[in-house]
């Protein structure tokens, strides 16, 4: 039971360590830090701001799946923030 619970521990820091460095936060960051990093991320690879820039197809693609991994790392880290 004990290693199930280290590698539990283990896999949720290496998540909270994956998450917070795809926003560009410490993993100590504040939710106002946090919620600042989003903001701006989600500015930057946001597909209506790319378009307006007349970026190719290819690039605005690429960025909507980035868009979507920092919106679940925001999500991850908002929940976290919660409790």
């Amino acid at each position: 039971m004990k290693k199930f619970i280290n590698l539990y521990m283990k896999n949720l820091l290496i998540k909270q360590m994956i998450t917070s460095k795809l926003l560009g936060v410490n993993e100590n960051a504040t939710f106002n830090e946090i919620k600042k990093a989003y903001l701006k991320k989600r500015k930057e690879f946001h597909p209506d701001t790319l378009i307006g820039k007349g970026l190719p197809e290819e690039f605005i693609e690429k960025a909507k799946e980035k868009f979507i991994e920092i919106q679940e790392a925001y999500e991850e880290l908002e929940k976290r923030h919660q409790k």
